[in-house]
């Protein structure tokens, strides 16, 4: 009963997000433009300096993300 319950929010999890998925349409032109920007900017520094900095970025912001919602489960739970 327990596990069918679990079974059951996953599946309408998946079920919400695929139908979520199929209405959002995504903006191609913001697309194309960031990445002839991104092309430009690896033209200008150099594309190892560029892989770089958004790589410690993108690993900055995953691990901030990590704690913050680490932390927001915790304090969440009714021990603590």
């Amino acid at each position: 009963m327990i596990v069918m319950f679990f079974v059951n929010l996953i599946k309408g999890l998946l079920i919400g997000a695929i139908s979520l998925l199929s209405s959002i349409t995504l903006p191609t032109q913001m697309i194309s433009a960031l990445s002839t920007i991104t092309g430009y900017g690896a033209y200008v520094v150099g594309g190892d300096l560029l892989l770089i900095v958004s790589s410690a970025i993108g690993f900055w912001l995953t691990a901030k993300l990590t704690v913050g919602l680490i932390l927001f489960v915790w304090r969440l739970m009714p021990f603590t």
